[in-house]
């Protein structure tokens, strides 16, 4: 008989019948770490290979599998979106985005224009994560009829925002490139346009059993109402940070 080290339950065999804990439990020491590193290099190399494939090459059909069931080969959609963000955030804090800015805003504003995109790129992660139930909550209105959850909305959107961080994790060499040139404002428009488009793709993949144009209609009625929800919320935010720090953004009159 062995007496589990996690739970204390007494057992027969190779792992604790209670909670799943190995009955032998090794020492740590760099067996353990190799061991740890070994499992942890393969899963995300197997799984987040074949969903970042699915991605590219099916991305609305492999959002509507893996809700209906098929899903021992994907990577979690939810730590996926963490994993891209975190290295499009990283790279992204190279490229120089005042050029865009000279180009959008008044000059006494453009200071607060790029601190709120540096923001944004910092905490590009969880901005992503947080926008997720407002997009679910826009998809889940829309396409009711599907039979989809609120949480099944949620991973449906994971999948496109995956897909969108992806898109933007390709085209940073070219920003780079870019970034002193003319065009780098329509080439920055242009990046931002193709993401929206794929949220299309993704939709009207995962939705195929209904008509092409009504779901491209519900999408674009989504997209709208999520970032209406979005600039509200924005809105709120810099009247109430105004009234309760007037001096914070001196440039807002």
């Amino acid at each position: 008989m062995t007496t589990c080290k996690n739970c204390n339950t007494t057992f027969e065999g190779n792992f604790c019948n209670h909670c799943g804990q190995k009955a032998k439990t090794a020492r740590l020491d760099w067996n353990y770490v190799a061991d740890e590193a070994k499992y942890t290099f393969l899963h995300f190399n197997g799984g987040a290979t074949y969903t970042l494939k699915q991605l590219v090459t099916r991305p609305g059909h492999a959002a509507r599998e893996f809700i209906e069931g098929k899903r021992v080969k994907h990577y979690k959609p939810l730590l996926l979106i963490f994993v891209l963000a975190g290295f499009y955030s990283l790279l992204m804090h190279y490229v120089d985005v005042t050029r865009y800015f000279e180009g959008v805003a008044e000059e006494e504003k453009l200071k607060m224009y790029v601190s709120f995109n540096d923001w944004i790129i910092s905490h590009y992660s969880l901005v992503e994560i947080g926008m997720l139930p407002i997009a679910a909550f826009a998809s889940w209105l829309l396409f009711r009829n599907s039979g989809y959850n609120f949480i099944e909305n949620l991973i449906l959107n994971a999948f496109a925002s995956s897909l969108k961080i992806l898109f933007g994790l390709a085209t940073v060499p070219i920003l780079l490139l870019l970034a002193h040139h003319p065009s780098f404002q329509l080439v920055y428009n242009l990046v931002f346009l193709i993401q929206f488009a794929l949220i299309f793709v993704v939709y009207i993949q995962a939705f195929d059993r209904y008509n092409a144009a009504k779901v491209a209609l519900k999408t674009l009625v989504a997209i709208v109402i999520q970032y209406s929800i979005v600039m509200l919320i924005v809105v709120v935010w810099v009247v109430v940070t105004l009234i309760l720090n007037p001096g914070k953004y001196p440039m807002v009159k």
